[in-house]
């Protein structure tokens, strides 16, 4: 029933996975759609901006910009007065600002040249400041002394005398912008600044803009159009292709060469996701393979105790005679390798799991060392194993949790008992590190050695340079990888140093660990 149950979750957990995907296909729209939408709407703006810059606001723009040119003309002119460069730079500012230009004293006289006018070129040797009256140009300028602030603006027709200047409502063909201030020289004495700008209509040129503005809309969108369908095409195709590449992951395909390998000359990031891809596949693809492995591997270690416990128990249980010590002791040999074999599964889910617990404590490394290698040889001095210890460094302190470096040390000890030479002998050596910082530890065997390419293998679970899974004489398969978990979680530093040379063979296993306090026990 209960595995009815999860059958029908798991079921309709994958029947709402494939719904929320059918609905989020359908609700959100593709790369092709959104980027061809994004340079449609960006161009409308565009088109828009121009369009309200160069006709709806362009006589604002242009009347704001005629504006400022006699207002700057006549600060120039102010800070030059009583001075010798006054006519040059008045002839400079009507040059570059096409200006008619009058500099009058207190007594209503030129100063500027012997006309007394400045022409504009654009005037033609005319302008609206000859139209003006001299008694209404005095008349005017007394007035506007004695009610203004010294400063005057207005809008007229140049067909207006000087002594009636009715504002002009309209601007019209002939329309000026007539600007008067009054200034002072170094030495105090009045002028008048009397600057003239004709005013062009825009109208005709609003209406050519207009028709121009429409014809480069079209264009544009239609460029625009083109180039997203382009973009677009550049851009979803390698993410297609990434994307199935993706589902096929997903479905436990890990071979993704053939798909990913068109758009290698696509976008950068694209590129870096594909790589990111690739290297994604081929790391499921090495765990899936560890995965089969380590299932293949536990559960030939299963069972092969399994099978000998049930066929001793079933023989004792159907021959008389045979309930004997020897077949009891293979029962209870089989029964403990099964438990041991469990034991590490659990121990190395901890250590991976970060849940295994960590009493760290200070001890004395080289008794733990002792103490382990006399226990070991008790057990293998029946089958000639010699194991033999070197300490170059006296009695040694460390900060670790005892426990788990006892399980190290034996399980380094099991794995060099399992592959040494013929010679059966084992090296336990301590020593000082260079800084006399750290214990250095070497677990050496006499066997046939481990080849470069697998030397970052070898701490895998169940890891075999012939892939061929043996029982191991002593210990489970798990026994190095028990020992990387162990040693990462103390931060300590680790390896394995390998000769495959005719003369050299055996392999090296090394541990460092801190030294408590950098104290160092005397040797007794």
């Amino acid at each position: 029933v209960h595995i009815v149950a999860v059958s029908l979750h798991c079921g309709g957990s994958v029947i709402a996975l494939k719904h929320n995907k059918h609905n989020q296909t359908t609700k959100s729209f593709g790369i092709r759609r959104k980027l061809i939408l994004y340079l449609g709407l960006f161009t409308i703006i565009l088109f828009l901006t121009l369009y309200l810059t160069q006709t709806v606001f362009l006589d604002d723009f242009y009347r704001h910009m005629k504006l400022k040119e006699p207002k700057t003309a006549a600060a120039i002119i102010a800070s030059k007065l009583g001075t010798d460069a006054l006519p040059d730079v008045v002839t400079q500012q009507r040059e570059s600002n096409q200006l008619c230009i009058q500099v009058l004293n207190s007594a209503f006289l030129g100063v500027c040249t012997d006309s007394d006018v400045c022409y504009s070129h654009a005037a033609n040797g005319h302008c609206f400041l000859h139209d003006l009256h001299p008694v209404g140009q005095r008349t005017f300028l007394t007035k506007l002394k004695n009610e203004s602030s010294g400063t005057y603006f207005g809008e007229y027709r140049i067909s207006s005398p000087w002594d009636n200047l009715p504002k002009t409502e309209d601007v019209d063909n002939g329309s000026v912008w007539l600007y008067v201030t009054t200034a002072a020289d170094p030495q105090g004495a009045e002028y008048y600044i009397i600057i003239s700008t004709t005013i062009t209509p825009v109208s005709a040129a609003v209406k050519t803009l207009r028709s121009e503005l429409l014809v480069a809309m079209i264009v544009l969108i239609a460029a625009a159009v083109v180039m997203g369908i382009i973009l677009s095409r550049s851009i979803s195709k390698p993410l297609e292709t990434i994307n199935a590449a993706a589902e096929k992951l997903g479905r436990g395909e890990y071979d993704l060469e053939d798909n990913l390998h068109s758009g290698q000359n696509s976008y950068r990031e694209i590129v870096q996701l594909k790589d990111t891809l690739m290297l994604t596949a081929q790391e499921l693809k090495k765990t899936d393979t560890l995965r089969r492995e380590l299932i293949a591997n536990i559960s030939h270690d299963l069972r092969t105790p399994l099978t000998m416990i049930r066929g001793y128990a079933e023989m004792m249980r159907d021959i008389p005679g045979e309930n004997t010590p020897q077949n009891m002791q293979i029962i209870v040999d089989e029964s403990a390798r099964l438990s041991s074999l469990v034991n590490d599964l659990l121990d190395l889910s901890k250590l991976q799991s970060g849940t295994a617990p960590y009493c760290p404590a200070p001890f004395s490394i080289t008794a733990c060392i002792r103490q382990i290698i006399e226990r070991c040889s008790r057990m293998t001095q029946t089958d000639g194993y010699h194991i033999d210890f070197i300490c170059d460094c006296g009695e040694v302190m460390v900060y670790a949790d005892p426990t788990r470096i006892e399980q190290v040390i034996y399980n380094l000890l099991g794995n060099a008992i399992n592959y040494t030479g013929a010679d059966k002998r084992i090296l336990v050596r301590e020593s000082f590190c260079a800084n006399h910082t750290r214990v250095h530890i070497d677990v050496i065997d006499t066997g046939s050695g481990i080849a470069p390419e697998n030397l970052t293998h070898i701490w895998d679970r169940y890891y075999k340079e012939n892939k061929t899974h043996k029982r191991s004489a002593v210990g489970t398969g798990l026994g190095l990888s028990i020992v990387k978990q162990i040693l990462e979680q103390h931060n300590a530093h680790y390896g394995v140093l390998s000769d495959e040379s005719p003369q050299h063979h055996g392999s090296c296993f090394w541990f460092e660990l801190n030294i408590y306090s950098d104290t160092q026990i005397p040797a007794p």
